[in-house]
């Protein structure tokens, strides 16, 4: 198996910005490349916010040569992906309808357009980002501006021109995520709403990584759970970054399932069971679940 630089180390936290305070995680991701070996990415904790992330992030490459067998990346299974959080993108868009007006939506990681298409339907003027070339162009033949860049900046946006952002399983996705919320409030209009739907595994991962033997057997065990994610945080603390950015309103809504509750295997049904419980008994200080809705508002 190759690796990244065992050097390298960052200057400051990616998920809160902060500097210092960084301390290796314990654990190296095993990224798949289809026709080669692995790669290992190095991670790091944040004694500040608590998060994990990866650095150095993998190239470009590196990057598409591993998402090209992903499930998400196959034309055909995501239709039947989108056809599936149908409910769930129902509900993104009435807490939208509350929360603003219609008008520009960015979708931050908009793969073939299918969420485009229905913000179309109800209302709303649709663009699309997507570091995935073959996506990109593929979401653009339906008629939406759609801009294919590695970055968020490099696609060159304006400022202060949505009314919402949406971002749907693709945050944990993004390789520098404290800039990438600096950036999302600074595209958004005053009184615009970034809409996230975000899996949620700090908890699950710090658990692995304190059951299991440091070395292999961590590796794999916590690749497994991480699925190609670069970085992962406690949802409370994704709240105070978020509003250390400047956004004013923030809600969080659990229970987020991507498919319905007949269809998700027990395990999944389990976990949300027992997020929901832990939730009550800690007054909803502490959230557990899989799979959460958030919500931020930039001030009018």
């Amino acid at each position: 198996m190759s690796t990244v630089s065992e050097l390298a180390r960052p200057e400051r936290c990616l998920l809160c910005g902060w500097p210092a305070l960084l301390d290796q995680a314990g654990f190296r991701q095993i990224y798949g490349q289809p026709g080669s070996a692995p790669i290992y990415l190095r991670w790091w904790e944040c004694r500040l916010c608590r998060g994990w992330f990866v650095f150095p992030v993998p190239t470009p490459e590196e990057i598409s040569r591993h998402c090209s067998v992903a499930v998400w990346n196959d034309q055909d299974r995501k239709i039947e992906i989108a056809h599936n959080k149908g409910p769930l993108q129902n509900r993104i868009f009435a807490v939208l309808g509350k929360w603003t007006r219609f008008g520009a939506l960015l979708d931050f990681g908009c793969s073939f357009g299918e969420f485009m298409e229905l913000a179309r339907k109800v209302g709303w003027a649709p663009s699309g980002f997507d570091p995935n070339e073959v996506s990109a162009k593929v979401a653009s033949t339906r008629g939406f501006e759609v801009r294919s860049e590695w970055q968020l900046h490099r696609a060159v946006f304006p400022e202060n021109h949505f009314a919402a952002i949406t971002a749907i399983d693709s945050f944990y996705y993004t390789w520098d995520p404290y800039e990438t919320l600096q950036l999302f409030f600074r595209l958004l209009q005053p009184g615009g709403v970034l809409a996230m739907r975000l899996t949620n595994k700090r908890v699950v991962l710090g658990l692995a990584r304190a059951l299991s033997r440091s070395g292999a057997e961590r590796d794999k065990r916590l690749s497994r759970i991480l699925q190609g994610q670069f970085h992962s945080i406690a949802i409370e603390s994704l709240v105070s970054i978020l509003r250390s950015v400047g956004f004013d309103r923030i809600e969080v809504d659990s229970q987020a399932m991507t498919a319905s509750w007949r269809t998700l295997s027990a395990s999944t049904r389990l976990a949300y069971g027992l997020a929901r419980v832990v939730s009550l008994l800690t007054l909803y200080k502490v959230n557990l679940s899989p799979g959460v809705l958030l919500f931020a508002q930039k001030a009018p």
